[in-house]
């Protein structure tokens, strides 16, 4: 099985309401999710996190990264066909602007000795 990096990507509206949200509304925000977690089943092998505070570095400069991603995955499937079948019915699709990224992860074979 071969792992893909899932990116989820939002418009600065979205990104608001979901940093502003109760908790009631949180919790009512995430059932749809976890009912897409449980259809999905092993093939999210890391449910990752929202991610906020984005920083670009670059050789000689530091600057504000890419604020419109706003969570991650990772799922492992036989291809990247596969991988995005998986995604399709996923509910960050249903924001409005809400977009999905499907990158897959090189397998380094034991290439990086720790």
């Amino acid at each position: 099985m071969k792992k893909f990096l899932v990116l989820f990507f939002a418009t600065a509206e979205e990104r608001e309401k979901m940093q502003s949200a109760t908790p009631e509304q949180m919790q009512a925000g995430m059932k749809p999710w976890m009912d897409w977690f449980a259809k999905v089943g092993d093939a999210v092998v890391d449910k990752g996190s929202p991610v906020t505070h984005a920083m670009k570095l670059t050789k000689s400069d530091v600057m504000p990264g890419d604020a419109s991603l706003v969570a991650y995955d990772i799922v492992q499937a036989e291809d990247i066909d596969t991988a995005v079948n998986l995604l399709k019915d996923n509910p960050h699709l249903d924001r409005p602007g809400g977009e999905i990224d499907v990158h897959e992860m090189w397998d380094m074979n034991g290439m990086i000795k720790q």
